[in-house]
Formats: structure tokens, C-alpha cells, sequence
């Protein structure tokens, strides 16, 4: 990404991270589930991006 857009990926993190705690403050779910469902999602975030810019499998 492009430096200008530094600002953005700031902002989407820590909107990430606030909606995460008001999730465990209105006890919508456990912590361990919104841990288990964080590492998930990265993870596989980061496996399919992986995957996406392999060029062996292009």
C-alpha cells in the first residue's frame, strides 16, 4: 500500500480493536471465543495472501 494510505490502515486497526472490546464488554461472547475467532481469521488471512502472490501457483 501506498504510504498516503498509512492513515487508513491505522483507523481500521483500531476500529478493529474497539469493536473487539465493546464485543467482550457487552458479553456478546466469551474471550475465548473472540481470541479462537482472531487467530482464525488472521491466519487465514494470511494463507490466502500467501497463496494469492505465490507465482508457482498462478
Amino acid at each position: 500500500s501506498p504510504k498516503r494510505c498509512q492513515p487508513i490502515h491505522w483507523l481500521a486497526g483500531i476500529t478493529t480493536f474497539v469493536g473487539v472490546i465493546m464485543i467482550l464488554v457487552a458479553h456478546g461472547h466469551y474471550t475465548v471465543d473472540v481470541i479462537i475467532a482472531y487467530w482464525v481469521t488472521t491466519r487465514l488471512w494470511y494463507i490466502y495472501h500467501t497463496m494469492a502472490n505465490n507465482v508457482q501457483l498462478k
